[in-house]
C-alpha cells in the first residue's frame, strides 16, 4: 500500500477563500480541492474562520485561524492582520506538525513562508517548505515595499523548493538570486476552465456596440488609465463602445484621477466600474466582450491574461516579460504594446475591433492557448512536484 502524502496548503489571510476577489488568493482554494482527488494526497488548507467554510462541499479539511480585523484595502489594516494570521499559523503548524505526520507545507507569500522556514530551522521538525512567490518585489527591482523585499529573499533562499510561474520568474531566480536550477520548478498558475465551458451557453457577443473588458484592481500598477485615454481615441470611431472594469479600489487618488479624466472628456456612458464580482459573473462578462486591453505596468504572471484567453477573448497586453512568455506561445492570441502606449493600444484595438473575421480568429487561437492553462493541467504538475520531493526526501533518509 502506498503511503498517503500530508499536505498542508496555506492561505494569504486576507480574505476567508473562496472569495470574490481579483487576484491570486483563490488559487489556493481551487489546488486544493482539485489536489485532494488524488487518493494519494492527504490535503488541508489553513485559512481564516469563515461561516461559509461549513457549507462547502470538498474533500480536503479547513484549519480555521481566528479573524480578528475585517479587511480592507488599507495597509493599515492590512499588516497587523497579516502579522496576527501568521502568529496563529506558526503556532498551528507548530501543533500540526507534533500531531500529524506533514511531509509539505505549500505556502504563497513572503510571510508565511519565513514562519515555515524559521519553525522548520529553530524546532527541527522534518518537512518541506515549497514557497510559490507571487510577489513583483521579486521580479521588478528596486524593491517595492521595503519591509517585504527582505522576507522575499530569505523565503527563496530557505525553502526546500521555489516554483516560479513563469520563464521570466524562473530566469530572475537562477541568475539575479543565484538560486540552484533544482530548487526551482516552472509552473504557470491557470484559470477555471470548467466554470467557463460551463457558462459558454451565456455567450451572446452584442452586436449594436463594442465591449472591453479588464479584471485587475484599481491602481498605478494596474494602469487603467492608459486603457481610458485609449478609449478617449477609439470612441470617435466607435461611440457607443463599452469599457468594463471589474476590480476593488486599491488607491482612492488614482480612482478619482480616472473619474475626473472621464468626466472631462465625455466618457462618462463608455465605462463601467463593477467593483468585485463573483467569479462566474466576471467570466460571463469576459465571455461576452470583444475585446480585453491589459496595460499592467508589472506582473509575476497576470492572471487576467490568461482568463481573458480562455473565455475566447483576444488580448491587448503589456509587453512585459509575463505576459511575453504566454503570448509567445501562440502570437495569433493577441498583441503585445507598451504599458503607456495609449496611442498604439487605440490603434490595436480599433483594427481588432473593425474586423470581425480578424477578431474570431485570435478569438480562436486564444482557446486554444488557454486549453494548456486548465487547472486540472497545472494541479498535475504541481502532484508530481509533491511525489518527487516526497521520493527525494525518503532516499535521503535511506
Amino acid at each position: 500500500m502506498k503511503e498517503i502524502i500530508n499536505i498542508i496548503q496555506i492561505s494569504f489571510g486576507r480574505y476567508p477563500l473562496p472569495c470574490k476577489c481579483t487576484g491570486c488568493d483563490n488559487i489556493v482554494y481551487i489546488m486544493s480541492d482539485l489536489l485532494s482527488k488524488y487518493k494519494e494526497l492527504e490535503v488541508c488548507l489553513i485559512d481564516l474562520s469563515s461561516k461559509r467554510h461549513k457549507n462547502l462541499k470538498t474533500d480536503f479539511k479547513i484549519y480555521e485561524i481566528p479573524n480578528f480585523i475585517y479587511w480592507d484595502d488599507n495597509d493599515l489594516v492590512h499588516i497587523p492582520k497579516v502579522i496576527l494570521f501568521n502568529i496563529f499559523v506558526g503556532i498551528k503548524i507548530i501543533l500540526l506538525r507534533i500531531f500529524k505526520k506533514i511531509q509539505i507545507f505549500h505556502v504563497y507569500n513572503q510571510f508565511t513562508a519565513t514562519i515555515c522556514v524559521l519553525i522548520k530551522k529553530f524546532i527541527g521538525f522534518n518537512f518541506k517548505v515549497i514557497y510559490t512567490p507571487l510577489s513583483v518585489e521579486l521580479v521588478f527591482p528596486p524593491p517595492i515595499n521595503l519591509f517585504k523585499a527582505p522576507l522575499e529573499i530569505f523565503s527563496i533562499n530557505n525553502s526546500d523548493c521555489v516554483i516560479a510561474v513563469t520563464p521570466t520568474m524562473y530566469n530572475v531566480l537562477i541568475n539575479r538570486y543565484k538560486l540552484p536550477r533544482n530548487k526551482v520548478r516552472q509552473i504557470f498558475l491557470g484559470f477555471e476552465k470548467d466554470i467557463v465551458d460551463k457558462l459558454w451557453q451565456y455567450k451572446n457577443i452584442p452586436m449594436d456596440k463594442k465591449v472591453v473588458t479588464y479584471v485587475a484592481r484599481i491602481n498605478r500598477r494596474k494602469n487603467q488609465m492608459t486603457i481610458i485615454k485609449a478609449l478617449n481615441i477609439i470612441a470617435k470611431k466607435y461611440p457607443n463602445i463599452v469599457c468594463n472594469f471589474i476590480g476593488s479600489i486599491d488607491e482612492e487618488d488614482y480612482y478619482l484621477q480616472l473619474i475626473d479624466f472621464i468626466k472631462e472628456n465625455n466618457l462618462t456612458n463608455n465605462v463601467i466600474f463593477y467593483g468585485t464580482l463573483e467569479r462566474e459573473d466576471v467570466f460571463k462578462i469576459l465571455i461576452n466582450s470583444h475585446l480585453s486591453i491589459i496595460p499592467s505596468k508589472f506582473e509575476t504572471q497576470g492572471l487576467m491574461l490568461i482568463e481573458s484567453l480562455g473565455c475566447g477573448v483576444p488580448v491587448i497586453a503589456s509587453n512585459i516579460g509575463p505576459f511575453r512568455d504566454v503570448i509567445d506561445l501562440q502570437p495569433e492570441a493577441g498583441v503585445l504594446v507598451e504599458p503607456d502606449d495609449y496611442e498604439s493600444i487605440a490603434l490595436h484595438a480599433i483594427d481588432i475591433l473593425s474586423s470581425e473575421e480578424k477578431r474570431t480568429k485570435m478569438s480562436e487561437y486564444a482557446k486554444k492557448l488557454s486549453e494548456r492553462f486548465s487547472w486540472e493541467n497545472i494541479v498535475e504538475e504541481i502532484y508530481l512536484l509533491y511525489k518527487d520531493l516526497v521520493n527525494i526526501n525518503e532516499e535521503r533518509k535511506k
